[in-house]
């Protein structure tokens, strides 16, 4: 019988500092993914758990995928570890798989926001092709590293299609449910490192989405955002 793996599950936060991303410097990083990406053994122990952040651009108003220094910073880490987003965090929740490919994408960094699916969709293929192949290298299974780039869909590319809508919203269920766990309970989680602002912004933005996908709106439900959620989590 195997033993419980303690770090299961756990996200590991790496902030890039400011002199790093504007000076597209992933070196650092890729040498550790590289590193780690040697041994299999390690390598599936930091698969889906890692997710980097901007800190020095939070006050930014544009997406991140927008910002010219992070859209070169990721494509760099990507030339150096094409198979990255075996690493990431998976939950479409949290969106960073989906900045991470918006970032690869050409035609989205204009500033019309307007995202082209048949492009996002060749990004998102070529990558799966590369994290098959990779897990392959490993003797691992890439099909729910594969399942969370295609749940990492735009809103407005997963409305388009029924199915992949829907499973999307199932993906969200379980931050969905501790989101109302902690609107029931009166409180407003924060993590550590967070202000209260960006967590009210990234519980908006989880709101939102389950909104557009499941067709139930927000400001239709007379018990706020407790009872939309209650309608959402009904619905899936």
């Amino acid at each position: 019988m195997g033993t419980a793996d303690p770090d299961k599950g756990r996200m590991t936060i790496l902030n890039i500092s400011d002199e790093d991303v504007r000076g597209g410097n992933v070196a650092h990083l890729v040498n550790l993914l590289t590193e780690i990406s040697s041994t299999p053994k390690d390598a599936k122990r930091l698969r889906g758990r890692l997710v980097l952040g901007f800190p020095s651009f939070d006050a930014d108003p544009r997406p991140n995928y927008q910002i010219p220094e992070i859209r070169a910073f990721m494509r760099a880490l990507d030339a150096g570890v094409p198979h990255a987003p075996y690493f990431f965090v998976q939950d479409p929740s949290l969106g960073f798989i989906q900045l991470y490919l918006l970032a690869l994408t050409d035609g989205v960094a204009d500033g019309s926001g307007a995202i082209m699916p048949a492009d996002y969709l060749a990004t998102l293929t070529a990558k799966a092709r590369t994290i098959r192949e990779f897990c392959h290298r490993i003797f691992d299974e890439p099909e729910d590293t594969v399942e969370g780039l295609v749940l990492s869909l735009p809103t407005a590319i997963a409305m388009q299609i029924p199915k992949l809508r829907k499973e999307v919203l199932r993906a969200m269920r379980p931050v969905l449910e501790a989101l109302r766990k902690d609107l029931a309970s009166g409180g407003e989680a924060v993590a550590a490192g967070v202000t209260s602002e960006q967590a009210k912004a990234f519980r908006d933005g989880i709101l939102d989405r389950a909104a557009a996908l499941s067709g139930i709106m927000r400001s239709t439900t007379t018990g706020g955002d407790l009872e939309f959620l209650d309608s959402v989590l009904a619905a899936i």
